[in-house]
């Protein structure tokens, strides 16, 4: 497994949530999915800064009952993750936990009920998976992010990658371009499928590798992915880190 760095998380929620939070009515959700979770930092340092501004937009006693209840509710509305390991997924839900009781002082974590998070808001699933509950539950709700570092691996798309692409092209059949991948590239698979959970608004912010921007592919016409990428998403910024990757 590899770990995000904490200064690019950071980076990331700067550039997405707290922009949101910063112009957010009281009261309002900002839903995150990362569908490769791991441990979940994204989500952890996500419901930080909701809970954050809870706090801050309604003047709450900490120490009461009411808000206990209400950082409980705020980790359910507004924090999502998928990933293959269920290991992960249980490291990313123990995170929540923990990041819940930070908010409280010790005689209220004597009482204190942790949420449901397992099978409502953290799944153990393959993202390409169009027949798992999670694609009902988080279609149910309006996601503003979807964020994340998803795996980087060439050939790296299962058999549920790969069917999902062909069913996805099946249904495409006006498009422009045909939606395609470069080398079987696990993390461009993730950033096509971001899609089918994305309203018009939605803003998904991942971490790939930049050679995702610059194949050609193998024939003269171009990166597949590319192309389609191009033409299908509106693409607000490129945060290139190649350059210094040494």
């Amino acid at each position: 497994s590899y770990y995000t760095p904490l200064f690019l998380v950071d980076y990331i929620l700067k550039e997405t949530v707290e922009r949101k939070l910063q112009r957010m009515k009281p009261n309002a959700n900002c839903i995150v999915l990362d569908p490769a979770c791991g441990s979940g930092i994204f989500l952890v340092e996500t419901l930080r800064k909701i809970i954050e501004k809870y706090i801050h937009d309604t003047k709450i006693e900490v120490k009461s009952e009411k808000f206990k209840t209400a950082i409980k509710k705020l980790a359910k509305d507004n924090i999502f993750g998928i990933d293959k390991d269920v290991n992960a997924v249980r490291v990313a839900i123990f995170s929540i936990y923990l990041t819940l009781l930070d908010y409280l002082e010790p005689p209220g974590i004597e009482t204190f009920k942790f949420p449901t998070l397992l099978d409502s808001n953290f799944f153990v699933d393959d993202f390409f998976n169009n027949n798992a509950p999670f694609n009902s539950i988080i279609k149910n709700v309006k996601v503003n992010f979807i964020v994340g570092n998803p795996p980087w691996k060439g050939g790296g798309m299962d058999a549920l990658g790969k069917e999902y692409l062909k069913l996805r092209r099946n249904k495409e059949l006006n498009k422009k371009y045909e939606i395609a991948i470069n080398n079987n590239e696990l993390a461009e698979g993730f950033i096509l499928r971001a899609s089918d959970f994305s309203a018009v608004d939605t803003q998904i912010s991942f971490i790939i590798r930049s050679s995702s921007l610059y194949n050609k592919g193998y024939n003269d016409e171009g990166s597949p992915f590319r192309q389609y990428w191009l033409e299908e998403f509106f693409v607000d910024r490129v945060f290139e880190l190649a350059p210094v990757r040494y």
